[in-house]
């Protein structure tokens, strides 16, 4: 295979998910460690990537932020197996909180039944929950266009007067030194708020969220529990201490 059918197949794979381990481009490549290095190191100097440990993940600016349709097609077997298991998590009865975010959207379809009540700044979420006939609330607040998020002071105030079970938040990047981030400081403040206020808190984040860095900070690491499909053995051993991991099969 030329090297330019490689690098399309990199950024295909990139593409749809976000995120490529060179373990399995080796395979499906038919090529040495050495040369998917040199691949990614190539296409990470022309600004296509970033090399992470194991891999590579889509090259953007700190600040950027997708919509919620095209974050719901990246990872999307990695975010189904947390979203299943964060699911699982909740009990009958509960009062929970669920932030706008396509890993907290997978988790809907796992919640019919329970007879529970949500709480959630995601119009997507908020509809998608209402004709599986979960109770619902949404907060008010200006929506954002982009990812149909709600946010504002106005969420901010009615949350201040809320308590949950368990609260799930999605996150854009963990890193050891910039803690939770994500590219909206209204949205930091708001799952800041959000976090407070329960009992238990879970974050979701595919493998390809550690090591990266949004513009707004939400909150530092600090023992928080973490739901992630996989993790390499240098990046749990990196975290371990700052953040309680648990990983789930895809």
């Amino acid at each position: 295979m030329l090297t330019v059918e490689r690098f399309d197949y990199i950024l295909d794979r990139l593409q749809h998910h976000g995120v490529v381990h060179s373990s399995e481009l080796m395979k499906a490549l038919d090529v040495s460690e050495s040369t998917i290095r040199r691949d990614l190191s190539e296409l990470e100097e022309r600004g296509e990537l970033v090399r992470i440990h194991g891999g590579a993940k889509l090259a953007r600016e700190m600040n950027s932020e997708q919509s919620i349709q095209e974050k719901t097609h990246i990872n999307q077997e990695a975010k189904e197996a947390i979203a299943k298991y964060a699911a699982s998590l909740v009990e009958k009865e509960e009062f929970i909180y669920m932030d706008a975010g396509s890993t907290t959207f997978a988790m809907l379809k796992y919640l019919q039944g329970k007879n529970i009540t949500v709480v959630t700044n995601g119009i997507q979420h908020a509809s998608q929950l209402s004709e599986l006939g979960v109770r619902v609330y949404t907060l008010g607040g200006r929506i954002k266009n982009q990812t149909q998020a709600i946010i504002g002071s106005l969420a901010l105030e009615q949350l201040s007067g809320m308590r949950f079970s368990r609260v799930f938040l999605g996150m854009n990047s963990i890193d050891i030194d910039g803690g939770f981030t994500t590219p909206d400081p209204e949205e930091a403040v708001l799952k800041r708020q959000a976090a407070e206020r329960g009992e238990r808190l879970y974050i979701l984040a595919d493998s390809s969220k550690f090591g990266g860095v949004s513009f707004a900070r939400v909150l530092p690491l600090d023992g928080q529990t973490v739901i992630v499909e996989q993790l390499s053995d240098q990046m749990k051993e990196k975290f371990d201490e700052f953040i309680h991991i648990r990983e789930v099969s895809e």
